[in-house]
This record gives structure tokens, C-alpha cells and sequence, in this order.
């Protein structure tokens, strides 16, 4: 029996733990044998499941845990040293850290945590340095505050360095279609980006409520009902929404129906085209951003709409709202908003009161999104054909507009995935946009919508991609400019290596002009510029585009998606084969994150060190395919940046001399020769070049300091190549049997 409480039993057991007894030193002990016996233990099992214990193994085991043991030892050298700062120091440190990371944040977490400290403890030296010359002392006193002044100083000073210069422009790179070839030859059309006939005017509508902006409140033009949005956005509540509705005068319930009209003076009907931003600063309004394509297209014959929803974008008053900061997936809000305003156009142009009456072909609609606009046009164009949102039965749908096509500039993709699936599109024209130095938006997300967009051959339509070196996300709104992060991250920014705006903004004006007019006004004689931009080059400004085009005219003879067996084809009947392949694989082509959501087959072969060899990679065409000599032979190509197994795994690599894309220096534009084989046997041979090499992938340093990326720094984008079988010489173009 005893009398001792719980709470003095655990008093003597602590008073017994106390280093002077030594049970720290023991504590130490165990702590140590037990971990080095559980990690010889994992290692004895680790080499006892191969078939011999061989030295790599074994050293890998055997310095594994001395460099975690010395890791483990500075950690605690750190900790200790920082126990024994004064508190007032150690907290401000650790705040300073905190708060520069949040400051910089950009690429990966761990080196921007670096820079954070570094910054952190050069401003403690800096300080500390100056503090010893301000006491005195003696020399040794002074020599270590003048160091401490050195390396502080000179840290501090080195990143506002940074922050100032503009970076460095790109080393000149490869352009696989330099020169003219006779197979692209120049479109004899009208500039789509020139001016056209029209007058132009302007007006803007409103709901009547916004505090900021007479145009859309008291002097709007036309006045529109708002929007109940409440059951597709989350989070417009508590703190957060409560700033949000205050700003702006209106809630979730009562959003607004508003847009900057431009459009053309005359009888009509017009084309209407609606345009939406995508998220930014909602104080600093980006819907004026697109007035040079709204001027432009109206001048053309289109009505266009710069839609404001500017109140579905962040804010810094969202962090009242912490630990959940901004609005909750509200990018499928921003496509049913954007056919909210196409209901009321419904009414503008129904309306014998409205300045519009009339005045609107509602069968030609296109969508033009930036951004997170640009998955909003996705959504919209799905959403369009649906009678009820895929999330949310309750919320039904009776759009039903004449969408023919929309347009994505830098979009996101995947922000919102209705029924938790990447967002289909059936039968609408599509055109994206992306540049190679996007700071937003880095990976070219608008290739896996454009995989997802399927067409019927019911009808003509496209779908297309443009991948423009040097452009980047923000100016392609005149609003957003060259800076794609925002302050002081911003300034990591390699700004130097960024295209000019009016360079950038010219791109946009020519393919989004020429999109429209084929896809709207049926001017498909445009059509040759999405294959390749030098049948546009009068129009453009010089640089490397990479285009991409599929039609629904299209017969698809082998698009890699139906199977794992290397040697079928997509259509019936087809038969593939390869010989001297060093590399012959079907998989997921990868962004620089993530996918591009379509598979593609990777060749590669050994020119340099397979002397005397021809690799070969043949497609035979089914029975069933017709040709002629106007029949066009159309793949789409890009540079995998890898280099080709060797023939011989295991022997050291050669080597590599002459015109190889592995040799020093930047990586060479790849080319080869295409075949054609008619049925009695006779082959016509041409260069891939004829047309243009395939281009080596286009490297983008989007940071100054290289090491905050974490992103890869170039991706496969896939340029489309069109042979007419006519241009082969020596063979039958009507009875063609393989493409070799």
C-alpha cells in the first residue's frame, strides 16, 4: 500500500529523468543503438531480397546513415545555436524568414525558404556589423563587424540587384522553318488584323449596382437583371465575403450582367463575340484590357462584349477569410456567367427598345477567354448543350445558344472538372493560345483541352494551337502587362527575354482575327495559317510559332489512342512496323506538369553511331483509304529531348559528331525523309525539311535566379506538317499503300 498521489509518482519519475542523474546520457545511448540497430536490421533484409549482396548496395547502405547522422548533427548544432540567441533576436529572424518567403515565393518552396533565410540573417549581420563599429572596440572587434557589413550588405544589396535588372535575353535559338519552302505558300488574303470597314462604337451594360464604375452602374447604357449565383460559388460568406460585398454593393444572390460593348454602325445582323478575363487583382479591373481586339473585330462586322467579372477575382481582403482564402471553385461560376450575358443579348436582340434590336445573328457566337476565362469559355461551351449543371442537378439549364467557336488564350485547365472529369467539347471550332514564357500559367494547359475537343464530320470545323516563343500570360490584356506574378515576386521575373507587347498583342490580332472570320464569316481560306505561320508571315511579326490544326474532315489514320499494341492503327485495318529502331514506345505525352491528356508514339533512332543501318517506322494503309494527288498527308511532330537508346545497353556511349540534335552546342532541328509507296511499288521520296525540321524544344528561363524554377524548362509542342501525296515524285497519288 502507499499513499503517494498520481500527480507525486510523476513528480519523482520526472525528478529521476533529470540530466544530473544521467539519464540523459542513457536516454542518448538508447536513442542511438536502437536506431542503428533498426537501420542494420532494414538493411539486412533490403540486400537478402536480390539474389547476391553486390558493392553498390552495400556502400549506398553504408553512407546513407552517416551523411543523415552528420545532417541530424548540424541540424542540432543549428538549434542549438539558436537557443542560445536572445528571443527578441530569434523571433524577429524567424519572422523575417516568414515573411520574406511569403514576399518571394516562387518555384519551389525549399529554395525560396533558402533565399529567405539568407536574406533573413544578411540583414543580422548587417545590422550586428554596424552595431560593432558604433560601440568600438578593438581591431578584431572592428574586423568582424566590417565582415559581418561585407556579407550582409553585400547579400542585401545583391538581391535589389535582382529586383532591378531586367534578366537576360535568350540565347539565340534554332528556328526549324528559317527559309521559304514551296509547300507553304504566302496566303493572298486581307490582313485579318487590319482595320476593316465599319465605324465603331461603343456602349457598356451594367445591373445598375457597381459602387467603382459609373459605366456599369448609373451610366450604363442598357440595363440587365444579375445573377443569382449562390449555388455555384463557395466561400462569398463570413469575413471575407463580407469585404467583398461591401466593396462592390452586391452579394452572390445579385451578381451583375455587365460588359464594354464595341461594335460595328450598320444594319446588321452581326457575329457577337464575348470575351472574359481571368483572375487578377479584383481592384485593379481587367475587362478594359481587350479594347484592342474588341476595336479591331468590330471594325470587322462583330459585335464584341468584354465581359466584367472582375468580382470573381482575388482580392487581398480574401485573407480575412484564413485559413480559406478567395472564393471556392468558382470557374465553372465564370462560364454560366458568361451565359447569363448571352441570355441577355437573347433579349437585346428580341427587344424593339434596345439599340441592338435585330441587330444580332445569335447563330454565330464565339467565346474568348484569358486565363482562368479561358477554362471558362470550355465550361460554357459544355455547359451550353446541358440541362443541368453535371455537379448539381438542382440547377437547371435552358441556354441553347448558337456557340460555333471559342477561343482560349493561356488558359488553366482543371481548376474545375465537372463530374470530376477533365471538361469534353463536341462540335465547337477551338483555338488556343499560349506563349513559351507564360509566368502564370507555365505549362501549355490548352493542349489538354484541345484533346478533349472532339468534331463530327457533319460539318466543317477545327480545332487548332498556337505556341509563341517569348510571349508571356499578362500582355496579352493590355492591363496585365510583362509582370505575370505580382510584387515583389514579380520582379524574379526574367522580364529581358519577354516578346514586345505590341509584338505579342499583333499575334493575338492575326490568329484570333483569322479564327473568327473563317469560323464565323466562313472565310476558310485562312485555314493555311494554322497549319504553319509562314503562310502569314507578311502579317506576323519574325519569331517561332509552332502551330497545330486538325479538322473534322480529317481521316485519322493512327492517332495512338486506342490500344497498347504497337502495331495496329486507329482506323481498321492498318498495319504498323519499325526496323533499327533504338527507341519504339507508345505513351502520355508530359507537360511541364502534369499531362497533355493524349498518348503519342516516341522514335528514335542512331544515325551517328548505327553506321550502315536505316531505321525505319511504316504505317500501311488500310484497303479501305481512297486517295488523290490533292489528298494531303498530314502528322503532327514534336522533339522529346531525349536522347536514343543505345543499340547496346551496356556499352559506354560514342561519341556524337557531325549534325546530330545531341551534339555540343544548342540542340539542331531533327529531319529525316518521308516515303510514299503506291500499290505497284514504286516509292517518291521527300525531306521532312521540304517543309520545315522538326524544332528543338524552346527552352524558357521565366526566373533570373534559375534555381527558384521548379518547373521544367520546355515542353513537346507539336507542330503540324502537311505533305500533298501530288508532291511526291515518281508514284501513283491515287493508289498510295504506306507512308513510310
Amino acid at each position: 500500500m502507499t499513499d503517494a498521489t498520481p500527480s507525486t509518482r510523476f513528480g519523482r519519475l520526472a525528478a529521476r529523468l533529470r540530466p544530473e542523474l544521467g539519464t540523459w546520457k542513457a536516454a542518448t545511448r538508447a536513442t542511438a543503438w536502437g536506431a542503428a540497430i533498426l537501420w542494420v536490421t532494414a538493411a539486412v533484409l533490403e540486400l537478402a531480397d536480390g539474389p547476391w549482396v553486390h558493392g553498390a548496395s552495400v556502400l549506398v547502405l553504408l553512407l546513407t546513415p552517416i551523411i543523415l547522422v552528420i545532417g541530424a548533427g548540424l541540424a542540432a548544432l543549428a538549434v542549438r545555436w539558436l537557443g542560445r540567441s536572445p528571443t527578441g533576436w530569434l523571433w524577429a529572424f524567424l519572422s523575417a524568414v516568414v515573411l520574406a518567403a511569403m514576399s518571394f515565393l516562387s518555384g519551389s518552396m525549399g529554395p525560396t525558404l533558402l533565399v529567405a533565410a539568407g536574406l533573413a540573417l544578411a540583414l543580422s549581420l548587417l545590422g550586428g556589423g554596424l552595431a560593432i563599429f558604433k560601440a568600438g572596440g578593438g581591431r578584431a572587434a572592428r574586423i568582424r563587424g566590417g565582415l559581418a557589413v561585407l556579407l550582409g550588405g553585400g547579400t542585401v544589396l545583391g538581391l535589389v540587384g535582382v529586383l532591378i535588372w531586367d534578366g537576360r535575353a535568350d540565347p539565340p535559338v534554332p528556328n526549324a522553318a528559317a527559309g521559304v519552302s514551296a509547300l507553304v505558300p504566302r496566303l493572298e488574303l486581307p490582313d485579318p488584323a487590319a482595320r476593316g470597314t465599319f465605324t465603331v462604337a461603343t456602349l457598356s451594360y451594367g445591373s445598375g449596382t457597381d459602387r467603382h464604375r459609373p459605366e456599369f452602374g448609373a451610366g450604363a447604357t442598357i440595363r440587365t437583371a444579375p445573377f443569382d449565383g449562390s449555388r455555384l460559388i463557395g466561400h462569398w460568406k463570413d469575413r471575407a465575403g463580407w469585404a467583398r460585398t461591401r466593396f462592390w454593393g452586391f452579394d452572390v444572390k445579385h451578381l451583375p450582367i455587365q460588359a464594354r460593348v464595341y461594335y460595328p454602325q450598320g444594319p446588321g445582323p452581326f457575329p457577337l463575340v464575348l470575351a472574359v478575363h481571368g483572375n487578377h487583382s479584383m481592384e485593379d479591373y481587367s475587362d478594359p484590357g481587350y479594347g484592342y481586339l474588341g476595336d479591331l473585330l468590330a471594325s470587322r462586322g462583330i459585335v464584341f462584349g468584354s465581359v466584367d467579372e472582375n468580382f470573381l477575382n482575388s482580392s487581398v481582403s480574401d485573407l480575412l477569410g484564413f485559413p480559406k482564402s478567395g472564393l471556392d471553385e468558382e470557374n465553372d461560376a465564370r462560364g454560366v456567367v458568361l451565359l447569363e450575358h448571352l441570355r441577355a443579348w437573347r433579349g437585346f436582340n428580341a427587344d424593339p427598345a434596345n439599340p441592338f434590336h435585330g441587330k444580332i445573328d445569335l447563330g454565330r457566337v464565339a467565346l474568348i477567354g484569358h486565363s482562368r476565362g479561358g477554362e471558362a469559355v470550355s465550361v460554357a461551351a459544355a455547359f451550353n448543350r446541358l440541362p443541368a449543371d453535371p455537379d448539381d442537378g438542382r440547377v437547371t439549364f435552358d441556354y441553347g445558344f448558337g456557340i460555333r467557336a471559342i477561343v482560349a488564350i493561356a488558359q488553366v485547365d482543371g481548376q474545375y472538372k465537372p463530374g470530376n472529369q477533365g471538361t469534353p467539347i463536341r462540335d465547337v471550332n477551338y483555338l488556343a493560345l499560349h506563349g513559351s514564357y507564360d509566368g502564370d500559367v507555365t505549362a501549355f494547359d490548352g493542349l489538354r483541352q484541345w484533346s478533349r475537343v472532339s468534331l463530327s464530320p457533319d460539318s466543317f470545323r477545327i480545332k487548332a494551337t498556337v505556341y509563341v516563343h517569348g510571349a508571356n500570360h499578362g500582355q496579352f490584356n493590355t492591363t496585365w502587362g510583362r509582370d505575370d506574378a505580382g510584387g515583389l515576386r514579380g520582379r524574379l521575373l526574367n522580364f529581358a527575354a519577354i516578346m514586345p507587347a505590341d509584338s505579342q498583342r499583333r499575334v493575338a490580332q492575326v490568329y484570333i482575327s483569322a479564327f473568327l472570320e473563317a469560323t464565323l464569316h466562313d472565310q476558310w481560306g485562312y485555314l493555311p495559317l494554322f497549319r504553319d505561320a509562314r503562310a502569314g508571315a507578311a502579317w506576323l511579326p519574325s519569331g517561332i510559332i509552332l502551330n497545330r490544326v486538325a479538322t473534322s474532315a480529317d481521316r485519322v489514320i493512327a492517332s495512338y489512342q486506342e490500344d497498347i499494341d504497337l502495331r495496329t492503327t486507329t482506323m481498321p485495318g492498318g498495319v504498323i512496323s519499325g526496323e533499327n529502331l533504338a527507341d519504339w514506345r507508345e505513351r502520355l505525352v508530359p507537360l511541364k506538369y502534369d499531362d497533355q491528356a493524349t498518348r503519342a508514339v516516341y522514335l528514335g533512332w542512331n544515325a551517328a553511331e548505327w553506321k550502315g543501318l536505316t531505321a525505319r517506322y511504316e504505317i500501311r494503309l488500310p484497303d479501305s483509304v481512297t486517295t488523290t494527288a490533292a489528298t494531303q498527308l498530314v502528322f503532327d511532330l514534336a522533339d522529346g529531348k531525349d536522347d536514343p537508346s543505345p543499340r547496346d545497353p551496356d556499352a559506354k556511349p560514342r561519341e556524337v559528331k557531325g549534325d546530330s540534335a545531341r551534339a555540343e552546342g544548342p540542340r539542331k532541328p531533327i529531319d529525316f525523309t518521308v516515303e510514299v509507296t503506291d500499290r505497284d511499288g514504286k516509292t517518291g521520296r521527300l525531306p521532312l525539311s521540304a517543309i520545315r525540321a522538326v524544332q528543338p524544344q524552346l527552352e524558357a528561363r521565366l526566373v533570373k535566379l534559375p534555381f527558384l524554377d521548379a518547373d521544367a524548362k520546355s515542353e513537346a509542342v507539336f507542330q503540324s506538317f502537311s505533305f500533298p501525296l501530288g508532291a511526291f515524285p515518281g508514284i501513283d497519288p491515287t493508289r498510295v499503300s504506306a507512308v513510310r
